[in-house]
């Protein structure tokens, strides 16, 4: 991955960010847990959900950590996801600020309760 910035966001700005990014409909992504509360997500080309319209700007890997995660359902990280759509929802003020939802296709489904994320590869 190129070296991109890197830029703290709280859910608000994430989902704001996610529905620029058309929700990252047709991305690619894996997840991978760290022991510090951290929940990274890769994505092979944030720009997919556009590939084929004149506003796909080429391929961008991006990284997507999700921090001081609570509660998470399981999910296999060895696995690669096809997204359907990602989106934030706004949690009560606390700790734990959102819960990212990602829904994948054809089928499945994460749900993660996070305060803020970092976004690390793309513009």
């Amino acid at each position: 991955m190129q070296a991109g910035p890197r830029r703290r966001m709280l859910p608000y700005e994430l989902d704001q960010y996610l529905q620029s990014k058309a929700l990252l409909h047709d991305c690619d992504i894996s997840f991978r847990g760290h022991d510090d509360g951290c929940l990274e997500l890769k994505i092979k080309d944030v720009n997919a959900g556009f590939n084929g319209l004149p506003d796909y700007k080429g391929p961008v890997e991006c990284l997507i950590f999700l921090q001081d995660v609570g509660d998470q359902e399981s999910i296999d990280e060895t696995k690669c996801f096809k997204i359907y759509e990602v989106q934030v929802e706004r949690e009560s003020e606390g700790p734990i600020g959102g819960s990212l939802l990602a829904t994948f296709w054809p089928d499945g489904h994460l749900r993660v309760a996070f305060s803020h994320a970092w976004i690390h590869g793309d513009e």
